[in-house]
């Protein structure tokens, strides 16, 4: 069970990032 919520929040840390090296790709 803590392997499905730890891939939830490395999933969603990924995504965080991604959205972030779009912020400066744009600058």
């Amino acid at each position: 069970m803590y392997l499905i919520y730890f891939f939830h929040l490395f999933e969603a840390t990924f995504a965080l990032m991604e959205v972030l090296i779009q912020k400066v790709g744009r600058n």
